[in-house]
This record gives structure tokens, C-alpha cells and sequence, in this order.
């Protein structure tokens, strides 16, 4: 096990000792290590359940998601355009730190920067974190955990990195996971996160039905109706011929322009992902990932500047993205 120091998460300002195979409280209450890796998952609403169980069926199924050459080369431009960084910054980000991966995955973003931070928590809710410690568990100084973000175990201002890429909007409520993680950063420290953005009416009430449609289906016929949409999304990026709107329509969202159609009907309409890079189980992944967790909120950009300014975070970077919002920040008192 790296050098992580644990507290109970129902009480972060005691510490835990190790018992065997399990982490105890003075109070009594033990948390399990299983297979290496300490599990603080307790109670969890039926729809923060399903969500979870979902993830862990993505990750279990496909744990190596863009590790192939040509699919890290898709994780990066897709992070260019989100944090506007390349390898060195996020290398100077990282390097030497005490880091938090909150919502870890199977370690897709972990998988590119494990060997510069001092040590990494990697944390998940879900059974994704055995896949990631089955791929990353030789890589850097990473303690792998099981824990819900709203009740980490540990103590308030410890990391000099948060990072949650993608992870805050598949909670119960998203500014109550980014209050919860960001009370782990360290005045001065920074907090890196990338949330769903709200997008135009049409996309917003399409991917609501779709998401009632396919949520409740376990998680095997899900994956197959999955299947199908990234057949269309796949057939649309066929089709070579520019769409033209000639002027705005302001509202349903939808800008003048020439667009691509398949970016056009996946941005405006609803979501069939597709790239030519990525095998198509793993195209199938990005539109599972969307339709078959329970929760998926949206923000708009005003309700994410509220929130730095509630929890006294000051941005260095805010990029408002066609599908999300990035925010690096720096913890002020």
C-alpha cells in the first residue's frame, strides 16, 4: 500500500490504523481490505447504486479503453481542447504532488500522468478500481480505494492536486461532490474538474427520454441498444456533405453555420459519438457511458462560476466546451 494516511471518513479528524484486513476506527468501525485495496463504500442511494454498478460493468468490460496508440492520441486532443494543456503542463502540474483522482475509472486519465506525483489516491465508487489497479498498479506510487467522493478517507486539505475529469455530474448532486473533494485540497493547492454542460433544448429533452429508456435495462441490453446508436452515429460520419444553417435559431441553441452533420446532430440533437481512431466497442463505451447511468447532470456556466466563488476557488483556467466545462483553480482561504 503507498504512503496515503487514512482517516474515518464519518469522522475525518481521526486517524485509522490497519487491523488485518481492515482499516479501524477508535470508535470500532472497521472498513475491509479486499484483494489489496481498502473499501469505504457503505450505504448508497438506489440510483448513486445503479450508476456506480454501471461504471463498474463499462470498466470491467473494457478496462483498456484508449491505451492503444492511436487512442491516447484521442485522450490528448480531446484534453487539449478541455484544459487547453500538453504533457509538460500537465507534467508541471503534477510532478512531485500529492494527488487525488477522484473518480478514477479504470485509470484512463491516471494512465497518463501515474509516474510524476509524489503519491496518487486513485479513487472510485465502483468495482472500476479493480480494473485499474490491474492496469496501473506497477505504475508510480498510486493507493488504490473504493470510496463515495462525499465521504473520502481523508483529512480536509491534504492534496496538492484534486483532479475529476468527467466523474462530479454522476453523483447525487454535482456541487455537493466538488464541495466534498475540494475540502481535501490544500489552501493553495489546486482542483481540476470537467462537468457536463447544459446544451440546447432539443439534446437536453432527447437525451432525458433516452436515458429513462435505457437506465433501468441491465447493464448487457443496454450496452446492446448502445450498439445500435453508435451504428447511426458511425453512418452519419460517413456522410461527407456539409450541413449549412443559414441563420441562427436561438431557441433551440442551434448557431449559423456549416457544420459537419454527425457533429451537428451529436451536439444539437442527441448523442451518437463516433471516431474513426477508436475500435467500436470502445465508441459503444462513450455512448454508454452517457445513456445508461442513472445520473448525468447538466450545469450552465453561471451556476459553475457560483460555485467558485462559494468554496473560494480562483480559476486559471475556465473553458466553456460544446459538450462541458473545465475549470483548473487554485484554493484560496
Amino acid at each position: 500500500m503507498s504512503a496515503i494516511r487514512f482517516v474515518d471518513p464519518a469522522d475525518r479528524d481521526v486517524p485509522l490504523t490497519r487491523d488485518g484486513d481492515a482499516y479501524v476506527s477508535p470508535a470500532g468501525r472497521r472498513y475491509p481490505i479486499v484483494d489489496g485495496i481498502p473499501r469505504f463504500v457503505e450505504s448508497r442511494d438506489r440510483a448513486q447504486a445503479q450508476t456506480a454498478d454501471s461504471f463498474g460493468y463499462k470498466w470491467r468490460r473494457q478496462p483498456a479503453w484508449g491505451s492503444r496508440a492511436d487512442g491516447e492520441h484521442v485522450v490528448w486532443d480531446m484534453w487539449r481542447g478541455m484544459f487547453g494543456f500538453d504533457r509538460d503542463r500537465l507534467r508541471e502540474l503534477m510532478e512531485g504532488r500529492i494527488v487525488l483522482d477522484a473518480g478514477c475509472g479504470a485509470g484512463v486519465a491516471l494512465r497518463q500522468f501515474a509516474e510524476w506525483p509524489r503519491v496518487v489516491a486513485a479513487v472510485d465508487i465502483s468495482e472500476a478500481i479493480d480494473a485499474c489497479r490491474a492496469q496501473l498498479d506497477d505504475r508510480g506510487s498510486i493507493a488504490f480505494v473504493q470510496a463515495d467522493l462525499n465521504a473520502l478517507p481523508f483529512s480536509d486539505e491534504y492534496f496538492d492536486v484534486v483532479w475529476s475529469s468527467g466523474v462530479l455530474h454522476h453523483t447525487p448532486d454535482t456541487f455537493t461532490a466538488l464541495r466534498s473533494v475540494t475540502r481535501h485540497a490544500k489552501i493553495g493547492g489546486r482542483v481540476v474538474f470537467y462537468v457536463y454542460i447544459r446544451k440546447g433544448p432539443i439534446r437536453e429533452f432527447v437525451d432525458d427520454y433516452l436515458r429513462k429508456e435505457i437506465s433501468d435495462l441491465p447493464p448487457e441490453e443496454a450496452w446492446r441498444r448502445m450498439e445500435a446508436l453508435t451504428k447511426l452515429g458511425r453512418s452519419l460520419a460517413q456522410i461527407s456533405q456539409p450541413l449549412v444553417i443559414e441563420e441562427d435559431v436561438p431557441e433551440l441553441g442551434i448557431a449559423a453555420g456549416t457544420h459537419n452533420l454527425q457533429r451537428f446532430v451529436y451536439y444539437d440533437l442527441f448523442k451518437c459519438f463516433w471516431n474513426d481512431a477508436l475500435s467500436f466497442d470502445e465508441n459503444v463505451n462513450v455512448n454508454f457511458d452517457w445513456y445508461h447511468p442513472k445520473y448525468a447532470h447538466r450545469q450552465t456556466p453561471e451556476q459553475v462560476c457560483g460555485w467558485l466563488d462559494q468554496l473560494g476557488l480562483e480559476p486559471e483556467f475556465f473553458h466553456i466546451g460544446e459538450s462541458g466545462i473545465t475549470v483548473i483553480a487554485e484554493r484560496r482561504a
